[in-house]
Order: structure tokens, then sequence, then C-alpha cells
């Protein structure tokens, strides 16, 4: 066994269940078998952990991605890369404009966004990526043309 090789090479000391330990009744839910619950081998202990560990990152990740915060940010990116393709409809890109203006009125108007949409459709887009997008707002020509 390859594992075992690599234990015994590096002189790792083999996985065991930890000790048994019974804790006071009032932290147990009276007795509850969940909490005494004591793994039959170390395979069984470190599979307890390994899904409880990738539970926990699912939950995370949920949580990170399904805020209103993100998906307003994927509608940004999905207007400026369509403005870049040039293949927004005209009634889809007036819905996303009025909700980004919507978001920063005092900074955007719709007719501002139009016509920045309108100049950025003439650009070339050397990909499909971010980093692309930003090379191309570092372009002097393009950075003098846009306002902040």
């Amino acid at each position: 066994n390859s594992v075992e090789d690599l234990r015994i090479k590096y002189k790792v000391d083999a996985a065991a269940v930890p000790r048994k330990i019974n804790r006071p009744r009032k932290v147990t839910n009276w007795g509850s078998s969940e909490t005494n619950h004591q793994a039959e081998s170390p395979r069984d202990h470190f599979r307890r952990i390994y899904f409880e560990s990738l539970d926990h990152t699912i939950i995370l990740i949920k949580t990170r991605f399904e805020q209103p915060d993100f998906q307003t940010y994927l509608k940004l990116q999905a207007l400026l890369f369509g403005a870049f393709k040039g293949d927004l409809g005209d009634e889809c890109q007036h819905e996303m404009l009025e909700e980004i203006v919507g978001l920063f009125p005092r900074d955007l108007t719709i007719d501002g966004l139009e016509g920045d949409i309108g100049f950025l459709s003439a650009q070339e887009l050397n990909g499909d990526s971010l980093t692309e997008v930003i090379e191309v707002f570092k372009r002097p020509e393009i950075r003098s043309a846009l306002p902040e």
C-alpha cells in the first residue's frame, strides 16, 4: 500500500480515533446519542470530519454567491460584455440600464450610459475575459473619451 509506505518513510504515526470523552451532561443535550457518537475506526472519524467541512464550505459558497450585490455585479458584467460585443437587445439593454441607474442615480443617466455603450460597441475586444476589458479601458483614447 503506497500510503502506508509513505507513512513509514516519513515516520508519521498511524491514524487513530481520538479517545472517547464523556462531556458534561448539561453540554450533551441530556444524553443525546448524536453528541456522544464515537467513531469505530479512524476512517469513520475522518470521514465524518470531511463531510462536515464539505457541508460547511457549500453553505459558505451559497451565502456568498446568492447575495443581491453579487447578482447586481453579474448584471453589470453582462451589460459590459454585451456592450463590447454589440449583442444587447434594445429591451434587455434598457431594463439593465434602468436598474443600474436606479442603483447610482446621482452618478449615472440612461442617456449617458447608452452613449457609452454605443462607443464601446465600436471598440475591438480580443477575448471574453474581464482582463481583456480592463486592457481596453487602459487605452489612452478610451480613457480620454469616457468620463470617470
